[in-house]
This record gives C-alpha cells, structure tokens and sequence, in this order.
C-alpha cells in the first residue's frame, strides 16, 4: 500500500503542481491587474460554485467512487459510471437553467450589485462543465488511472491560466476575464478527462444502483454543506460585516497557500481509492497509520515553513493593499492541513455510517459559523481564517473519535502532538519579528533547520521514505522515451 501510495501521490502531486504552480507564479500579477473589490467578486462567485458542485448532484461522485471499486464485473461498472453520469448531466441542466431565469435576483443576493449579473451568468456555466468534470475525474481516480487524471487536470489549468491571461491582459476584463478563464479551462478538461474515461460509459440507466447510490450519498451531501460551511462561512460573513475589498484579501491570502493545498489534494487523490480497494486486509491499518505519520510530519513542516516566512511571501506574491492579509496564513495553513487529515479517519466511510459523518460536519460548520461572526469582528481577515481552523480542528477530532471505534488504527498521536506543540511555540515566538529584514529571515531559516532535524531524531521523518518518494517522481519523470 504504502509503495502504491508513494507512487500515486508523486503522479498526483508533480501534474497538480505544475497545473496549478502556474496560477501561483501569475498572483503577483493578477494582485497588480484587479483591486480586492475584483478579487472579493471573483471568491463570492467561486465560493457559490463550490456550493452548488457539492449539493446539486448530491455527491453521486462519492458514491460511485465507494461503489466502482466492489462491482462484480467490468459491465456492472460500466453501469455505475453511465448512472452517475446521465444522472449528474441532468442535475446540472436543471440547475443552469434555473439559476439562468433567477440570475438577477441571485446575483444581488450574491454580490449586492446587479452591475454583476454578467459575470455571474458566465460563472454558471463554468460550475455547469466543472460539476461535470468532477464526476469524470472521480471516476478516473477509482480507476486508479493517476497518469490520465493528471493529464487532464494539467489540460484544464493550462488552458484556464492561457485563456485568463487573454482576457485579462488582452481585453482588460478584470474580474470578467477571470471567470472566463474558468469556463474554458472546465470546458477543455471535460473533454479531456471524457476521452479516457470513454469505455466506461454507455447510453443507458440503471434506477435501482442510482438508488443504491443516492441512499449512500444523500448523508454526505448534508455532510457536504456542512463541510462547505467549515470553509467558505467565512467568506460571506466577512463580506457581510465588513466589504468585499475584505473578501478579496482573504482570497489572495488562500491563494498564497496554494502550495499547501496542491500537497493536500494530492494526497487525497492517491490515498482514499488504495483505502477503500485494500481496508479489508490485514495490513491496512498498520499501513494506513504509517501513510499518518508520513503525512504528518509533512504537514508540520510545511505549516512551520510557510508560516515562518509569510511576511516575505506576500511581500514577493502580492501588491501592498493585500499585504495586511499575511497574519491570515498560519490559520489558513494549518485549516488546509488538518482537513486533509481527516482522511486517516476512515471508518465512518467504510462501515457506510454516512449520517455520522453529516451530523460532525453540520456540528462543526454551525460553529464554525457563530465563531467567523464574532472572531470578523474581532479581529477581521484574520479572524475569519482563525474560524475556519477552529472549526476543522474539531471536525478532525470528532471524525476520528468515531472512526476509531469502527475501524481502529494505531496512530502515533502523542509524537504528532508533541512535535504540533513545538510547531506552534516557533511559530508564536516568529511572530515577535516584525519587520522583513535579512538578520530575521536567518533567524526563521535557523529556527526551520533545528525543527526539521527535530522531526527526523524524533522518528516522524524517515529518510528511507523521503528517498523512496524522490525515487518515483524521478521514475515517473523518466518516462519511456525521455533521457
């Protein structure tokens, strides 16, 4: 498992990172093209999108993801995937088209501008050819099709990055032009992912696996919106109590840790397909706990590391009206790790025990709510980022509590936590330099290295993994033919 892990997660992690290291590198731009205002609209508009992929088709994605992998022959696979996909199709029509007729109300709702409407009908349809994608995506990660997925994850975001730099630089759109981007990066990854998921489909529908399905996911989409509320609540409640300008340096601030999410994402994708195909063997929990600790002790370092150097990363990724926005990132970081731990947590998800799960994202994302209210006013963009945490911090606890007692894993917590507190006293301390000065910047880079040989003496970095992950991002980049 742990082998096939390392190997997924480097396809995963190398095509997502060039895919997205891209929009990352342009930020500096993109913050010197459009005001916060623009960037505020834009994270309102992709904030409802996110919401409308994840109640819309009600998660059939995920249920087929849980699903495929148990089919008793390759027919019956066949016929989970042209379910979920017909079905999907149909969910996202009836959606465009209504939201089409009620656009202007949803938009003054949404923006509290009808100056907007024209960006918000162009963003509809990018959620229309994402939700889409997605469902093809998933089912070219249950497949275990890690090179095909990541090729048309790198064909949507060069071409969504391509298209954006037209319309912004090109036709000076701003805001527009951003969306735009989006549209047509969704629509060329569609095609793509489409062509190599194409012998799983077929013109029919099969009502009792949609049943089957739908009885599985429909928890999750309530598990769903709470989850959506654990990480966006922050961003309408900030807009509500103070501006759009607000909302958009949070934006940049997420973008910033972009870097963080990629190594999250990455993860996901490789790990959660070998969990479901092997959990029933006798090795899985020993190695499931060894992909934690692995895990882990990656996410410390990287939340030590970007939180350390923060200052110096706005400084380099964004204009001077964002850079209030760097106290933001500890919070964000750390929000982004923890939600991806909870992927260790999988009993809840094996035992199908999906009502579980929805009622700790909906606990937690009520929380996560009434904290965004009072920590905005508190304390503003960096209020909003501390909220989010807080709320996935417990999310994670509870998942795992519950997971345990269906599915127990030996994890190593009492390393991880002491070695989180340690995490989080350099950060702290770090705090106390206020200025971006070359001495304070030694100073983080000597307080990184004794951190990272704490981790290795400690015995959650193991060198022999770090040298097996190197070995198979260089296998995969020496690919038949390249020298």
């Amino acid at each position: 498992m742990f082998k096939r892990f390392l190997k997924d997660s480097a396809i995963y992690g190398i095509s997502t990172f060039f895919a997205r290291s891209v929009v990352f590198i342009l930020l500096p731009l993109y913050t010197r093209l459009l005001t916060a205002k623009e960037f505020g609209i834009v994270e309102l508009i992709t904030v409802f999108g996110n919401f409308i992929n994840v109640t819309v088709a009600l998660e059939v994605s995920q249920a087929l993801v849980r699903f495929f992998p148990e089919a008793i022959n390759e027919e019956d696979k066949r016929s989970y995937a042209s379910t979920s996909f017909w079905f999907t199709l149909f969910a996202y029509t009836v959606f465009l088209v209504i939201c089409n007729i009620f656009s202007s109300w949803i938009s003054l709702i949404l923006l509290s501008d009808t100056g907007e409407k024209p960006i918000f009908v162009i963003s509809l349809f990018a959620t229309w050819f994402y939700g889409i994608f997605y469902l093809t995506q998933s089912l070219l990660r249950v497949e275990l099709m890690a090179l095909q997925y990541s090729i048309s994850n790198l064909v949507m975001n060069f071409s969504s990055v391509g298209a954006t730099l037209v319309f912004v630089l090109g036709f000076g759109w701003g805001a527009k032009g951003l969306v735009m981007g989006q549209l047509i990066g969704n629509m060329t990854g569609l095609f793509s992912s489409m062509y190599y998921s194409r012998h799983n489909y077929m013109f029919s529908f099969d009502w009792p696996k949609l049943r089957e399905m739908l009885a599985f996911s429909l928890p999750l989409v309530i598990s769903s919106i709470g989850s959506f509320v654990l990480v966006y609540a922050n961003r309408f409640i900030l807009g509500g109590l103070m501006s759009l300008s607000d909302v958009g340096l949070l934006g940049v601030a997420y973008r910033v840790i972009a870097p963080v999410n990629l190594l999250v994402l990455s993860i996901q994708n490789a790990t959660l397909p070998i969990i479901f195909s092997d959990y029933h063997k006798p090795e899985a929990p020993r190695e499931i706990a060894r992909l934690f600790i692995f895990f882990t002790s990656m996410a410390l370092l990287t939340f030590t590391t970007m939180s350390l150097f923060s200052k110096e990363l706005f400084r380099i990724m964004a204009s001077a009206e964002y850079q209030n926005a760097a106290s933001a990132t500890p919070y964000l970081v750390a929000s982004a790790l923890v939600g991806g731990m909870t992927l260790f947590a999988p009993g809840l998800y094996i035992k199908k025990a999906t009502s579980t799960v929805a009622l700790i994202t909906i606990l937690c994302g009520l929380l996560t709510l009434a904290l965004s209210y009072w920590l905005v006013l508190l304390a503003g963009v960096t209020g909003a980022a501390a909220a989010s945490c807080l709320g996935n911090m417990l999310a994670f606890l509870l998942m795992m509590a519950f997971s345990q007692k269906h599915y127990y894993i030996q994890h190593g917590f009492n390393k991880v936590s002491i070695a989180a507190l340690l995490s989080v006293i350099i950060v702290v301390a770090s705090s106390l330099l206020k200025d971006v000065s070359f001495f304070n910047f030694l100073i983080k880079v000597l307080a990184l290295t004794l951190f990272s040989v704490f981790l290795v003496i400690f015995g959650l970095i193991d060198k022999n993994k770090i040298i097996s992950l190197a070995d198979n991002i260089k296998k995969i980049y020496l690919l038949p033919g390249r020298k």
